[in-house]
């Protein structure tokens, strides 16, 4: 008698009450599907409560204590940390289908599917990684396309210390900026960072659209073949590391023979 009015219940919330609420938010199909699934498991729990209430107190004490002991202490306890992960992430969206994330240093990629208990983001590689939801919850994550407009990334450069080096920035400049994947606005940022023992240190950051941000490494690679190019034709040269010896005392060198 009650599998019919869950059914008919859960139609009714999803057709009357979810579908319109996903009209005014504007939620996207993959949680939509989502939460269609949990309104209908949330029904059942619902009926099989009730179900209980017409057992007597005691059978019912002795039964939920059991349920509690054995599935919250051990299974239920990651999987529903998972499915209230899931529920956040669907409110609070704070990643989407389509987004460019970085979990780790070796999980990055695009979310394809967004699922109540758990993630799935599709790496550069073309592979699938399963990620529950509670990691997307309580660990640091970059969104790299989190309602950007542009993308920056960093470069950096030595020189030797012989060089011109307001020269150099010139020519870095002009080199980034001839890349068309480059943004004029906001503005390439080139500095000195640093003193090595080698060379002077540049630091270059330059920006790109954040519908490019997939393209970043591979539009590293061409401005670094881009900038040996143009040093070469320029006779810049990129230091590599070497011992300076000076002799001081030719008596004292000799004595040391």
């Amino acid at each position: 008698k009650k599998l019919p009015a869950i059914v008919i219940i859960s139609y009714l919330v999803k057709t009357f009450v979810l579908t319109k609420l996903f009209e005014i938010f504007r939620t996207e199909p993959g949680a939509q599907n989502t939460m269609f699934k949990i309104s209908h498991y949330i029904i059942i729990a619902l009926a099989i409560i009730l179900g209980f209430i017409t057992i007597q107190l005691r059978e019912f004490i002795t039964i939920a204590g059991s349920f509690l002991a054995i599935g919250i202490g051990f299974a239920l306890k990651d999987l529903a940390s998972d499915y209230v992960a899931g529920l956040f992430i669907l409110i609070e969206r704070p990643v989407e289908i389509g987004n460019y994330i970085q979990l780790d240093e070796h999980t990055i990629g695009t979310v394809q599917k967004i699922s109540a208990r758990a993630t799935t983001i599709r790496t550069a590689r073309n592979f699938s990684i399963i990620v529950p939801n509670k990691d997307l919850v309580s660990k640091q994550i970059i969104n790299w396309g989190d309602g950007r407009i542009s993308v920056g990334f960093e470069l950096r450069v030595s020189v030797d210390y012989n060089q011109n080096l307001e020269r150099v920035k010139e020519i870095l400049h002009k080199t980034i900026q001839s890349h068309d994947a480059i943004l004029k606005v906001p503005t390439t940022v080139i500095r000195i960072e640093d003193f090595g023992d080698s060379g002077v240190n540049f630091f270059i950051r330059a920006f790109i659209s954040a519908r490019r941000v997939r393209e970043q490494w591979d539009i590293s690679s061409d401005l670094r073949f881009a900038i040996m190019k143009v040093f070469k034709e320029n006779n810049i040269t990129i230091p590599f590391p070497q011992i300076v010896v000076h002799r001081t005392d030719e008596k004292a060198i000799n004595s040391i023979k």
